[in-house]
């Protein structure tokens, strides 16, 4: 038996990684943040989710969620767009679609999306640096089977900084921010994969402050488990990872006549290391169904608190941090 967690591999990112994925059915650029708490600020404590997704040969999304402290999520997002709407440039990282683009090179990007809704502009324009000094990153790529005729490739910075300025309806102010970003590559079958639940916490620890967590659980479609992760840092230079770990599913809700969970424990004992820790969601997500060509999707998505402890090397890190909360669920089309 192991004695401790997974080392992961360290990996530099290059051109390759950052580039577009052509030959993947689904692809995207992926960053939350949560905004630094200031009485001054209209927008303190509030966290977000930007996404710049292609289902290649169905549509293109921009997503662009916010959610304000104990309230309903704002959604200005830009769902169902033509495919082919977003570009992406040979060569390096820059996607654009109507005025939004991502562009950069790790570790430093920017993020630029607007909308206008009953004669209002909400937009977000910022730039993502490390928190975490380090050129290294965790990765899964390769082509890694998730389950039959599926796989997903991934590299994902577990603690970025981010700074700029959000418009909400014409409400303009600077903001400053800690998240998570990540930029995946996949081709799943529906009828072999459901999708999967996965938690983002760039700040777990009160004591611990460079400790970052990322959670992630694959489900097959009668919900028993399939490939899943507890990927950390304690310094941006080291990567462990749990991967063979139980999940109890404490509580749940119902979207769309599908079942998630909203509040679920992991945990795994190794002679050395032990993961113990329990996910709860908050009470106001953003919900949306989306009938593709290939499959329905059903992604509900939003705030979460992360609690419990993880024991690696025989220490103890208490784990205690606001999270970001998203299940990815499909069903075949009928």
């Amino acid at each position: 038996m192991s004695q401790k967690a997974k080392i992961l591999k360290k990996h530099e990112i290059t051109l390759d990684d950052e580039g577009e994925h052509k030959n993947d059915l689904l692809e995207w650029h992926y960053l939350n943040g949560f905004i630094e708490k200031n009485s001054n600020n209209p927008y303190s404590g509030w966290k977000f989710i930007t996404n710049f997704t292609k289902a290649r040969g169905f549509f293109d999304n921009v997503m662009f969620l916010l959610f304000p402290p104990e309230k309903d999520p704002i959604d200005r997002s830009k769902y169902s767009m033509k495919y082919r709407s977003m570009k992406f440039a040979k060569g390096k990282l820059e996607g654009r679609v109507q005025n939004d683009v991502i562009k950069g090179r790790y570790p430093n990007y920017e993020i630029y999306i607007e909308k206008t809704q009953e004669d209002k502009i909400s937009s977000l324009d910022v730039k993502i640096f490390p928190l975490i000094k380090t050129k290294w990153a965790f990765v899964e790529k390769g082509g890694k089977a998730i389950a039959d005729q599926s796989n997903l490739a991934q590299y994902a910075f577990l603690k970025t900084g981010i700074e700029g300025q959000l418009t909400v309806d014409d409400v303009v102010a600077p903001i400053k921010a800690v998240g998570y970003y990540e930029h995946v590559w996949a081709t799943i079958n529906p009828k072999a994969f459901k999708g999967w639940m996965w938690y983002c916490i760039p700040n777990a620890s009160k004591t611990t402050p460079k400790l970052s967590i990322n959670i992630a659980i694959g489900l097959r479609p009668d919900d028993s488990l399939t490939t899943r992760f507890v990927h950390y840092t304690f310094d941006g230079e080291n990567f462990y990872a749990f991967d063979d770990y139980d999940v109890d599913i404490l509580e749940t809700a119902v979207h769309d006549n599908m079942e998630y969970g909203t509040r679920i424990k992991v945990t795994q004992k190794l002679p050395n290391s032990e993961l113990n820790i329990t996910i709860t969601r908050d009470k106001h997500p953003s919900t949306r169904t989306h009938q593709g060509g290939f499959a329905v999707l059903r992604f509900i998505t939003g705030g979460a608190w992360v609690k419990g402890y993880i024991i690696h090397d025989n220490k103890k890190y208490e784990i205690d941090g606001d999270s970001i909360g998203s299940s990815f669920l499909l069903s075949s089309s009928k």
